[in-house]
């Protein structure tokens, strides 16, 4: 599963960094350089880029465990097992240390709260894992909030359409028999 776990949080932080740039980047316009220069801005850019990606690896992790373990050799216990792997490991690699201790505790029961009523045998392509990212995109982004009520459809559209691509590359990679016949299902030594 590592090769499951990478793909994750790779395209998550992909998929949501450049959404969360390109909405700032439309909103401000050609005074966007500028912003750049300001540590207030950039403090709170990077505050908003790792709670987007929290969100948008829920989201993923979802997504990834339910279609990569749809074999009878899971357990909903074991998906779990994977999905709290996967997010962990997503989490560490994304952070520069920067992240404070109680947003990861709180993603980290988010992800919880989220799997309590999963139902993990609801795979296939469709959008309905991705619920989190495209509100955190608007909540989190540095902009003004009389001005997000306006942006919200759009840029909720624009990262659910981002995440179709991302969907096709996964079941273009996936190869969930193999995931099954793996020695050890619960452990990382599956390939994708």
């Amino acid at each position: 599963m590592p090769d499951v776990f990478s793909f994750a949080h790779t395209r998550t932080a992909f998929v949501t960094q450049k959404k969360l740039y390109e909405y700032v980047k439309t909103r401000m316009g050609t005074s966007y350089p500028r912003h750049f220069e300001d540590d207030d801005f950039i403090a709170s850019m990077n505050v908003a880029k790792m709670h987007v990606y929290a969100a948008g690896l829920m989201d993923m992790t979802m997504f990834a465990v339910a279609n990569a373990a749809v074999r009878e050799a899971f357990t909903d216990d074991g998906r779990s097992a994977l999905a709290r792997r996967c997010f962990a490991l997503g989490l560490d690699a994304n952070d520069d240390g920067d992240v404070v201790p109680a947003n990861r505790a709180q993603w980290c029961e988010d992800l919880e709260a989220r799997m309590t009523g999963a139902v993990w045998r609801n795979t296939g392509a469709n959008e309905h894992h991705f619920q989190a990212s495209p509100k955190a995109l608007v909540a989190w982004a540095p902009i003004a909030d009389e001005l997000k009520r306006y942006d919200a459809d759009i840029v909720e559209n624009s990262i659910r359409f981002a995440w179709q691509a991302v969907r096709s590359e996964f079941f273009e990679r996936i190869d969930a028999d193999s995931i099954a016949n793996s020695r050890h299902p619960a452990q990382e030594d599956a390939t994708f």
